[in-house]
């Protein structure tokens, strides 16, 4: 967990950095991070803010950049509250697991023929 004052330098995952913690012209919380995505591997980043009442808050928007082909990436994740209504952000990572069918027609999906 992470005080919303932090100000200091923290590493994380996947040889990255907590990048900062703040409040953008519309009043919304933030926290951004970067990492080194060849050491992140199939993991992700997740960012949750607990509020003073208690409240647990998923990310209600934010992004991703950073440039084709490169392992650095940066995320941002914002949060439907002011900085001064945290008490504590949690980060953390976890495994993004994939399944894939092969011949199987989605809903939808009209630009492909059943096999």
């Amino acid at each position: 967990t992470v005080a919303p004052d932090f100000r200091g330098g923290m590493s994380v995952e996947g040889n990255g950095q907590l990048n900062g913690i703040g409040q953008d012209s519309d009043g919304q919380a933030f926290v951004a991070l970067s990492a080194d995505m060849t050491r992140l591997g199939s993991r992700q980043f997740g960012v949750v803010a607990v509020t003073r009442d208690g409240k647990e808050l998923a990310s209600s928007g934010g992004g991703v950049s950073g440039h084709v082909g490169s392992a650095l990436r940066v995320e941002r994740f914002e949060f439907d509250v002011p900085l001064r209504d945290v008490t504590t952000f949690r980060i953390g990572t976890r495994a993004v697991r994939t399944k894939e069918w092969e011949g199987v027609l989605l809903p939808g999906d009209r630009n492909r023929e059943p096999e």
